[in-house]
């Protein structure tokens, strides 16, 4: 089995050298071969749109950079369909439920199993009402001080 990560010789000469030298490092690596039954996927950002999950995560790869990052290369047809006709539908109502139901899809069909989920336990005195965005983004004009 292979996995995602550099070979121990390539990490510990990057890690002695400086951060130019890190990035050269890095792009030296090529990733290896997606014949892995497993691996482990960090992801996330500061958009919140459906899109840039389904897009690269649940749509099977192509030429035009879907599924770029469905390293289980696992293929839904009926996936595929919603994810591209969501991306190009611009009324809100209608494009929901597009998202809705290839969620449900990828629900019952567990193409992922999420390991972990960042918590982001925030703080404030009594008197000062914080809104807490879902990309943990402060807002100050938002921020309201009683």
């Amino acid at each position: 089995m292979r996995t995602a990560f550099p070979p121990k010789s390539i990490a510990r000469t990057c890690v002695r050298t400086s951060a130019r030298r890190w990035r050269e490092c890095w792009r030296a690596w090529q990733p290896p071969v997606r014949d892995t039954s497993f691996y482990l996927l960090g992801w996330g950002g500061p958009n919140t749109d459906a899109m840039f999950t389904l897009q690269p995560l649940l749509h099977s790869r192509n030429a035009k950079g879907d599924g770029d990052y469905n390293w289980g290369d696992y293929r839904d047809e009926k996936m595929d369909a919603l994810i591209d006709q969501a991306k190009v539908e611009m009324d809100r109502a209608k494009r929901q439920p597009l998202i809705n139901e290839a969620l449900r899809i990828q629900h019952e069909n567990v193409y992922h199993i999420p390991l972990h989920r960042r918590m982001s336990p925030w703080a404030s005195r009594a008197n000062v009402e914080v809104v807490h965005r879902p990309d943990s983004w402060v807002e100050v004009s938002w921020v309201k001080v009683r």
